[in-house]
């Protein structure tokens, strides 16, 4: 009996502190001011993309990826490059792309005040999406691009 009550008070309590992010999608940032006042809440989503399964509630990561890429069409306070080699890394897979934006939008929000150059930002969020990758437990397999920079950095 104690077991059962246990298991209970488990399964009710994740349920309850558990990230629901589905109404997030639904934002639109309008303003400037807006834009800033949502970063705490556009940081949380992007932690819990690059740390949680991929096959994790897949709706509630397309809705954190919705609110964060909305986010950064919306905000003024950064610039985000996506250029061909991010396209070639990714194949234009929602997937990649997800852990890649997430990846970027959580440099930028933890080095606040630092200026990061284009290129310095996509090699940090190249390699974030490469250790997402890497880590069978995420549920997000390697593609061939992100095979060749494993191998590279395994020659290293």
């Amino acid at each position: 009996m104690k077991q059962l009550i246990l298991i209970f008070t488990l399964c009710v309590s994740s349920t309850l502190f558990s990230q629901d992010y589905v109404k997030l999608a639904e934002t639109n940032f309008k303003t400037a001011e807006e834009c800033k006042e949502a970063e705490p809440k556009v940081l949380e989503c992007a932690n819990y993309l690059l740390n949680t399964s991929a096959k994790a509630n897949e709706l509630n990561r397309l809705s954190a990826f919705q609110y964060l890429f909305k986010w950064m069409e919306g905000t003024a306070d950064y610039t985000f490059s996506i250029d061909a080699d991010v396209v070639d890394l990714t194949k234009g897979d929602t997937s990649y792309m997800a852990i890649y934006f997430a990846a970027m939008v959580q440099t930028v929000l933890q080095n606040k005040g630092e200026k990061l150059s284009d290129e310095a930002l996509h090699e940090t969020a190249v390699n974030k999406l490469v250790s997402y990758c890497e880590d069978d437990t995420n549920g997000l397999k390697p593609n061939r691009a992100i095979k060749k920079i494993i191998k590279k950095r395994k020659k290293s």
